[in-house]
């Protein structure tokens, strides 16, 4: 499980979209999640943690930042191309994970817009 720094500051995010909003087991996809609504700061790390629905950890492959071209593939970018980029730890959890990391300086207006897969 992820743990935070002490010196972490924990928050919600006012705006969170998932699209598409369901997926097909067994089947590939690519799934945008976008967030905003909050000023980040250069040197921010959010944690994103992808699984199934309430009754199913998932079985998402393990995300990879590497290989454009392979499976698995996960990007980042954010409305206004501020800086930010992905990081994919290389231990599988029991869930997937990733790691959002600010660059630049980001506005509350602007958004933070990920890809998952394909």
């Amino acid at each position: 499980m992820y743990k935070p720094p002490r010196n972490a500051t924990l928050f919600d995010l006012p705006r969170v979209s998932v699209s598409p909003d369901r997926i097909a087991a067994g089947q590939w996809a690519t799934s945008t999640v976008t967030f905003g609504g909050l000023a980040l700061p250069a040197g921010t790390v959010i944690p994103v943690n992808i699984h199934g629905g309430r009754t199913n950890k998932g079985n998402w492959g393990q995300p990879q930042v590497d290989d454009p071209h392979g499976d698995n593939y996960c990007s980042a970018t954010t409305s206004q191309r501020h800086g930010v980029r992905l990081s994919a730890p290389t231990v599988k959890y029991s869930i997937s994970r990733l790691f959002i990391h600010v660059e630049d300086d980001i506005d509350a207006d602007e958004n933070i817009i990920v890809r998952l897969g394909d």
